[in-house]
C-alpha cells in the first residue's frame, strides 16, 4: 500500500511555495493568479486547499490571502457540505487582526467558515477573541530570541470583532523547553509543527510530518474471509457489501470481528512518514539554537525549502543572469551542493544527510516519493 503522492509546487519563487496536497504556505499578492497561469501548470485547485500556513506578516506574504479567501469562500463559490471550518489559517500574532480588519473594510461576505490559530512568542499577549472595551491592542516585542532591531518595538493592532464566518481559533504559545510549537494541527495523516526562524520580524518555519503507514494491505486470504461473511453481515447488521468495513480496519485501525468468529487486524505500520520543512525568508533558520527549535524538528527531512537570495549581484550581473538564466540556476545548485558536502563539519553533514540542492523557479514541482520500509 503506497501512501498518497506528496508534491511541492512553487508558485512564486520570490516568496514561498504552495506545498503538498491540501496546504499552502504563505499567500502573497498574485498567488491565486499563479494557480491559473499556464506556464506554472498547477494541478492544485483552490477547492482543494484546506490549510494555509503563514510564515510572517510582511506584505509580500499575506496580501493575497483575503482575495484568495473571497474566491474560495465568496457568495459565488461552491457551498461546503459541512458546518465546520472550510479553511484553517496558522500564523504569527497579528494575523487575526489583519483578516478581521480587511474583511470588515471590504464588506466581505463569505459562504463558509474559517478559523485562525495564532502562534505566540513567550512574552506576546494573546489577541482578544471578542472585543473587551478597548479600541486598540498594544504590546512591546521583548523576547531575546527575536532579532535585536525587533526587540523593543511597540506594536498597536486594532481590536475588531470576529467576522461573521470566523470560528474561535487557538492561541498557541511557544514551548520554551523545546523552543517549538509542536503538533499544532492534525490534518488527515499530516501533523504540523513549527519553530521560530530569524528574519526582520517574528517569523515561523513549518514542518509537515506524515504519519507512519502500512506497506502491505490485507492479504487475499483475509479478503476472502471477509467476503465469506457477506450473507451473515447482511442478516445481522444489514451490511450488503462487507468491504465497506475496510475503512474501520485500515483508516480507523480497529480490529474487525466477523460473524464467523474470525477477527481481522489492521496491517502493521512499518513505513516511516515523509517530512517537509518550509523555511521562508530567513538568514538563520536555527534562530541561534543548536539543540532545540528548528534543528531537531527538521532533522531527517525529505525536503527543505530555504531562501537563497544573492543580494550582492551588480546590475551587470543581473542582466547576465537574465540572459543565461538556466546556467545561473545550475551554478547555484552546484555551489550550494558543494558547500553542503564539503564545508559542513562531518557531524553536521551526518545529521543533515543532504543529497543535492535544487534551485526553484515558478512552476517547479518536486515530488517526494514514499520512504522505504526499514
Amino acid at each position: 500500500m503506497a501512501p498518497p503522492s506528496a508534491c511541492v509546487k512553487f508558485l512564486g519563487t520570490c516568496t514561498t511555495p504552495i506545498a503538498t496536497r491540501n496546504y499552502s504556505s504563505d499567500c502573497g499578492e498574485g498567488t491565486q493568479r499563479q494557480l491559473f497561469t499556464a506556464h506554472v501548470h498547477s494541478e492544485t485547485k483552490l477547492s482543494h486547499i484546506r490549510t494555509i500556513l503563514i510564515t510572517h506578516l510582511h506584505p509580500d506574504h499575506i496580501l493575497g490571502l483575503v482575495p484568495m479567501m473571497f474566491t474560495m469562500m465568496g457568495l459565488s463559490a461552491e457551498t461546503p457540505k459541512t458546518d465546520g471550518p472550510r479553511l484553517q489559517i496558522i500564523g504569527p500574532l497579528g494575523l487575526r487582526a489583519h483578516l478581521r480588519s480587511t474583511l470588515s473594510i471590504t464588506y466581505a461576505t463569505l459562504n463558509s467558515y474559517f478559523v485562525v490559530h495564532e502562534l505566540l512568542w513567550p512574552s506576546q499577549p494573546a489577541y482578544p477573541h471578542e472585543p473587551d472595551g478597548r479600541s486598540t491592542f498594544t504590546y512591546t516585542e521583548q523576547d531575546l530570541s527575536l532579532p535585536e532591531h525587533v526587540r523593543g518595538q511597540v506594536r498597536t493592532l486594532p481590536i475588531m470583532p470576529p467576522h461573521a464566518n470566523e470560528l474561535p481559533g487557538k492561541d498557541i504559545r511557544l514551548d520554551e523547553a523545546t523552543y517549538t510549537w509542536t503538533d499544532i494541527l492534525q490534518v488527515e495523516s499530516i501533523t504540523i509543527s513549527a519553530a521560530p526562524i530569524t528574519h526582520r520580524c517574528p517569523t515561523v518555519g513549518y514542518v509537515l510530518q506524515e504519519a507512519m503507514s502500512a506497506s502491505k494491505g490485507l492479504s487475499p486470504r483475509e479478503l476472502a474471509i471477509l467476503d465469506s461473511n457477506t450473507e451473515a453481515l447482511f442478516e445481522q447488521q444489514n451490511i450488503r457489501n462487507p468491504r465497506i468495513l475496510l475503512k474501520k480496519l485500515l483508516q480507523e485501525r480497529k480490529p474487525l470481528e466477523l460473524p464467523d468468529g474470525n477477527t481481522l487486524y489492521p496491517p502493521v505500520l512499518d513505513r516511516p512518514g515523509r517530512k517537509i520543512c518550509i523555511l521562508g525568508d530567513t538568514c538563520d533558520a536555527t534562530s541561534g539554537w543548536a539543540s532545540k527549535g528548528m534543528v531537531p524538528l527538521a532533522q531527517d527531512a525529505d525536503l527543505v525549502v530555504h531562501e537563497c537570495t544573492y543580494t550582492s549581484m551588480s546590475e551587470d550581473d543581473v542582466q547576465v543572469a537574465r540572459q543565461k538564466w538556466f546556467h545561473v540556476m545550475r551554478e547555484i545548485e552546484r555551489q550550494v551542493t558543494k558547500y553542503w558536502h564539503e564545508a559542513l563539519t562531518p557531524e553536521v553533514r551526518e545529521r543533515v544527510q543532504t543529497r543535492r540542492a535544487i534551485a526553484a523557479y515558478d512552476g517547479l514541482s518536486v515530488t517526494i516519493p514514499p520512504r522505504e520500509v526499514p
